[in-house]
C-alpha cells in the first residue's frame, strides 16, 4: 500500500479538525499531517483511517483515536536529541505522531501478531 492523494487529503482534514478541537501545538499537528495512518491499517479500511475514533485492529487491540494521541504527545514536549521508551505500543503509531527530530524512539511491545 502506499501514501496516496487521497490518503494526504484525509489527512490534512483530519489536522484541520484537530486544530478545531484545540490542538495546537504545530509540531505534533506536522506529524500527524506526515504519518500515513492507513499503513497501519488493514487495506480495506482506508475510509476510517482518517476519522478522529479509536479503530479496531488485530488481537483485541485498537490504533488510538487522533485526539488522545495529539493531546498526549503535545503534553510530552519532546524536544531535540530526547529519548523516548513506550512500552505497550503495539504499531508504535504514537511514537510515529510525535514531532520529527534528532530524539531516539524505543518501542516495546509483546504482543507476537503485531510483528
Amino acid at each position: 500500500m502506499e501514501d496516496t492523494f487521497e490518503a494526504k487529503g484525509k489527512r490534512k482534514k483530519l489536522v484541520a479538525e484537530l486544530r478545531r478541537k484545540g490542538i495546537s501545538d504545530e509540531e505534533v499537528l506536522r506529524a500527524i499531517d506526515t504519518v500515513p495512518r492507513h499503513l497501519f491499517m488493514d487495506p480495506a479500511f482506508l475510509i476510517h483511517a482518517y476519522v478522529d475514533k479509536a479503530f479496531p485492529i488485530t488481537s483485541g487491540q485498537t490504533i488510538s483515536q487522533p485526539y488522545t494521541v495529539a493531546v498526549q504527545s503535545s503534553l510530552l514536549r519532546v524536544k531535540k536529541r530526547d529519548k523516548i521508551l513506550e512500552i505497550g505500543t503495539g504499531r508504535a503509531i504514537r511514537l510515529q505522531s510525535l514531532p520529527r527530530w534528532e530524539q531516539r524512539s524505543i518501542p516495546l511491545s509483546v504482543t507476537e501478531s503485531f510483528f
